[in-house]
């Protein structure tokens, strides 16, 4: 019987097709997580698809247990166009630069 069995999921490489910075949001199609690593065009470096992070966000005031997505850059709170991200796992101010996410593979 042979093992189909790889990894558990909750982080894989990817194959950067740009540069990318370490503890940045890294966006597929239908998910996203977040760079371990920094590296440049080529490079494989690790993501991460389950944890809690601190992030950049955007202008959305940002609720304790609310839903959030990533545009690319910064997290918010709008499904329209973006990649589901996880829920906040604190409360964040609209002045407020960044936010604690519970990042989740959905």
């Amino acid at each position: 019987m042979t093992n189909a069995y790889v990894q558990a999921g909750k982080r894989t490489n990817v194959t950067l097709t740009g540069n990318a910075t370490q503890g940045t949001v890294y966006d597929e199609t239908a998910r996203a997580g977040v760079y371990l690593e920094s590296g440049v065009t080529g490079d494989l470096v690790p993501v991460c698809f389950e944890g809690r992070f601190t992030l950049a966000k955007g202008t959305d005031a940002i609720t304790a247990g609310q839903k959030v997505y990533s545009d690319g850059t910064d997290v918010n709170t709008s499904a329209s166009g973006n990649v589901a991200l996880g829920f906040a796992a604190a409360a964040a101010a609209t002045g407020d630069s960044t936010v604690d996410v519970d990042v989740q593979a959905f």
